[in-house]
């Protein structure tokens, strides 16, 4: 009776080892995929506390064979190219200059949010951007 009793539990621990093995692997298998964040698009910037004139603006962030490109959209007049633009799990490090004064852009995504720091000569000072819906693009 004892060797019925062990074969027994060794059954009903197979088919639990079984059963778990199955939910586990369906869980993987039907989960749906992270899609990827991709930074692409127009931003809308705030930078309170610098320069008269550049404290609002567009960052326009392109796609492209290196990784990304970035616009700086300053005022109606004024475009800048960004330098050194390095992009990495959702954190984003550019450089420009703006008025032959080097300025480093630094922070990171949080869904259409952007978040960090604008640093020149004059300090650093917080930046915020929030992306531009598809409808209020030009």
């Amino acid at each position: 009776m004892s060797n019925f009793i062990v074969m027994n539990q060794k059954n009903v621990l197979k088919s639990l080892v079984f059963i778990l093995l199955f939910a586990l692997t369906a869980t993987f298998s039907f989960a749906s995929p992270t899609k990827k964040f991709n930074p692409a698009g127009t931003w809308e910037y705030s930078a309170p506390g610098v320069a008269e004139g550049y404290t609002t603006g567009e960052i326009v962030i392109v796609e492209n064979e290196k990784g990304y490109g970035i616009t700086m959209v300053l005022n109606e007049y004024n475009k800048v190219e960004a330098d050194k633009v390095e992009y990495k799990n959702k954190s984003l490090e550019y450089t420009m200059y703006v008025e032959n004064e080097l300025v480093t852009v630094s922070g990171t995504f949080e869904k259409d949010k952007f978040t960090g720091t604008v640093s020149y000569s004059e300090g650093v000072f917080e930046f915020t951007a929030v992306r531009k819906k598809e409808a209020e693009k030009k």
